[in-house]
């Protein structure tokens, strides 16, 4: 019981990074469209993290 508990916890978190990860790179995508220099250097690297981060969630 206790492990699949632990399953779907993991897999919510995994879903919620998923789902802030697809509204950044909406933004990247709408940035480059309209170029802003800093916002758009600053919302690239915000992406990159939590890519990492979705790649390597092991809660």
């Amino acid at each position: 019981m206790s492990q699949s508990r632990k399953l779907t916890k993991k897999n919510v978190w995994k879903y919620m990074l998923g789902v802030v990860l697809v509204f950044f790179l909406q933004i990247l995508q709408q940035e480059i469209s309209e170029p802003n220099q800093p916002m758009t250097l600053a919302i690239a690297i915000l992406t990159i993290l939590l890519g990492i981060a979705y790649l390597r969630v092991d809660f």
